[in-house]
């Protein structure tokens, strides 16, 4: 059973919240959006020890993993790092909870369809 929802969430994305809010609603399922770390709040202190732009330890974790041309070092983006740090802020949560939980992320490319009740597209149960 999971106990607790997380929604790595950007803040300024209001419209967003209120659509995942009412989809949880309507299956009576709590969501805790972590939205401390937004990438307009970064500093380097927030980031130090989280990221390490390093090619070469890159390297020396992703080669004997998967294919290093596939895989090349790049630099991650200020909103990649946000969402980073979010989910260890999420995980740190679960874990100090002593419970079970989920991390979902609020992707861009996930719509919900506030026309039509999710329940309603759900297969009845036989």
């Amino acid at each position: 059973m999971i106990d607790n929802v997380y929604v790595i969430h950007y803040t300024k994305l209001t419209e967003r919240k209120k659509s995942i809010n009412a989809f949880a609603n309507e299956f009576n399922c709590p969501v805790h959006f972590v939205e401390k770390c937004d990438r307009e709040e970064l500093t380097p202190q927030t980031v130090q020890g989280v990221y390490e732009p390093d090619p070469v330890r890159f390297e020396s974790k992703i080669a004997p993993l998967w294919d290093k041309n596939a895989h090349r070092f790049r630099h991650l983006t200020p909103g990649e790092i946000s969402v980073a740090i979010k989910q260890l802020l999420a995980v740190k949560s679960i874990a100090d909870s002593g419970k079970c939980g989920l991390i979902l992320e609020d992707r861009k490319s996930t719509r919900l369809n506030s026309s039509h009740s999710a329940k309603s597209r759900m297969p009845s149960s036989a």
